[in-house]
């Protein structure tokens, strides 16, 4: 059975009244919307730009991504439609595209996004395990750590601080998600005034 999350308060105790949508939706939604679908679109894109230089198709397909996940959060989600989910602002009549780049920043820059997911997963799925999130970010952090330690024997500094950012990030919801927020959000859902409920 899928289960949901009322939780309590919003950033800085702002009540919440609409529960939280089952996790098991949550997932299927984000499987089409953050997997599938990006993965069409590169391959669309990305052949559709062979013939130019690798640095501009690499800049595209970012853009791209960065589109799509405001467009999903601001206009149309195909994968909470098919699982009868809507993202919700708690500020106002709709999700607005300021709303929407907050709550995905850590998900649609490069190297920021391979903490970014795995984070605020970790605050969706382990919602009431405070204690067990944060040595999800320690283990994360100390695997950036590695990957920036062999950046500096590198010795380049582009590919040192796309080593660091994901660290960054990892200390960021170590010191941010603390007792008292509300559990079940994403992270970032607490700064956007946003939350993911089923349909009416």
């Amino acid at each position: 059975m899928e289960g949901s999350i009322t939780g309590g308060s919003m950033l800085g105790g702002t009540p919440i009244g609409q529960p939280l949508a089952p996790k098991g939706r949550r997932f299927a939604a984000d499987l089409i919307d953050l997997f599938i679908v990006p993965i069409f679109l590169g391959i669309i894109i990305g052949f559709s730009l062979l013939n130019v230089r690798e640095v501009f198709r690499s800049v595209v397909l970012v853009l791209i991504n960065i589109c799509w996940m405001l467009f999903r959060d601001a206009i149309f989600s195909p994968g909470r439609a098919m699982v009868g989910l809507k993202l919700k602002s708690l500020v106002g009549d709709k999700v607005t595209i300021a709303q929407a780049f907050i709550r995905n920043v850590l998900l649609i820059f490069p190297f920021v996004l391979i903490t970014g997911y795995i984070c605020e997963a970790t605050r969706i799925f382990v919602a009431q395990h405070l204690i067990v999130r944060r040595v999800i970010y320690v283990i994360a952090a100390l695997i950036s750590v590695v990957f920036v330690v062999g950046a500096i024997g590198g010795g380049q500094p582009f590919i040192l601080v796309g080593a660091v950012l994901p660290l960054v990030v990892c200390v960021f919801f170590f010191l941010l998600d603390k007792p008292g927020l509300s559990e079940g959000d994403r992270l970032m859902d607490l700064y956007a005034r946003t939350r993911v409920v089923k349909l009416d």
